[in-house]
């Protein structure tokens, strides 16, 4: 598609004509049109005559007042605010794989979150383990 026929796309939608119409006009497949469409948000007029509410609601970490337009609530007002809360908040977080296993090494009991296929709580038990093993192996 020519950056003409994508103007001529454009111009022919501000002016109400429908995907087909454009089509036909410009000899290009109707489902190419309404692609482009939908990308470029050439949408519907009616779809776009739809009024968002713009809503103010506060920042979950400074309080700072916030202008909501989208459809979806907005919690922070930044990125530096959602980072500060979650460190904050860390019981917050849904996590839904947690593992609880028992070290093979020290015997200790530990948690893993997303490797359900954890055999030691840390690296230097790992260290540990495999020394001695290496050590039974030479003996």
């Amino acid at each position: 598609m020519t950056h003409a026929q994508k103007e001529r796309i454009a111009s022919l939608r501000a002016d109400g004509a429908s995907y087909s119409q454009i089509a036909v006009a410009l000899g290009i497949s109707d489902n190419t049109i309404k692609s482009y469409g939908r990308r470029n948000r050439l949408d519907d007029t009616a779809a776009e005559a739809q009024i968002i509410p713009v809503v103010t609601s506060p920042c979950a970490q400074c309080g700072e007042s916030m202008i909501v337009t989208k459809r979806q609530d907005k919690r922070f007002c930044s990125d530096t605010c959602r980072s500060t809360w979650w460190k904050e908040h860390p019981k917050a977080l849904n996590r839904k794989a947690v593992y609880h296993f028992c070290c093979s090494h020290c015997g200790a009991f530990f948690d893993s979150y997303g490797n359900n296929h954890r055999k030691y709580c840390s690296r230097g038990c790992y260290a540990k383990a495999k020394t001695t093993r290496l050590v039974e192996v030479r003996s």
